[in-house]
């Protein structure tokens, strides 16, 4: 016989105990990883707001439901998810160093809309 189920969310995701404690991992997890980030760097810099907003929320609202649905999702396991991938994000960007300057010139339309014909 198989194990207990596991309580899922209409959405797939599965259901965690302490959604707050999780999250305030992540958040940290996330924090730490910016500061290795150029200061100036405008994505460490919108990331940086918006996981504080979000601890803010959740410091504000114990009642998860409440929490969710001001940070504008229907399960907090959901913000959870996108907590793990902004890690992984960060991880690759490390990697990746996008704020260095480009090993070449971009063509001169690269950045124009439409595209230059």
């Amino acid at each position: 016989m198989a194990g207990p189920l596991k309580k899922l969310t209409l959405t797939g995701l599965k259901q965690v105990p302490n959604p707050y404690a999780v999250l305030e991992v992540l958040n940290n997890k996330i924090l730490n990883g910016l500061k290795t980030f150029p200061e100036n760097y405008t994505y460490r810099q919108c990331t940086e707001q918006i996981v504080k907003e979000r601890a803010q929320i959740l410091k504000q609202n114990p009642e998860k439901e409440v929490a969710a649905e001001k940070l504008g999702v229907k399960y907090i396991e959901e913000v959870i998810e996108q907590a793990k991938l902004e890690i992984t994000l960060i991880h690759r960007m490390k990697q990746w160093k996008p704020w260095e300057n480009l090993i070449e010139e971009a063509p001169t339309h690269q950045w124009s809309w439409p595209p230059h014909k």
